[in-house]
């Protein structure tokens, strides 16, 4: 009998595994579909003559916050003289 309860929990667990594994195929394929989608909303937008909106934004260096409390000062300082007062930086 206990053979017989391993053996029927055994196929559960397959059972399991594959519904996971069926899950995980149709999150693929939806990703492959929006994939699809934005390579012809793109492929659309060029031969209509518009650009996709893509901007490459410079990279800034400033320290970020560690979440303690004490530390929020030094990095607010340090992220407001890298970004937000920086006058070299256009606004968006």
């Amino acid at each position: 009998m206990n053979f017989e309860l391993e053996e029927k929990m055994l196929e559960i667990e397959q059972q399991k595994a594959q519904i996971e594994r069926r899950k995980l195929q149709i999150k693929a394929e939806r990703l492959t579909l929006e994939k699809e989608k934005l390579r012809r909303k793109l492929e659309a937008d060029t031969k209509q003559g518009t650009k996709p909106n893509v901007v490459k934004l410079p990279k800034r260096d400033f320290k970020k916050f560690s979440g303690r409390f004490l530390n929020w000062q030094e990095s607010w300082d340090s992220f407001n003289s890298a970004m937000h007062s920086n006058l070299s930086l256009s606004p968006v």
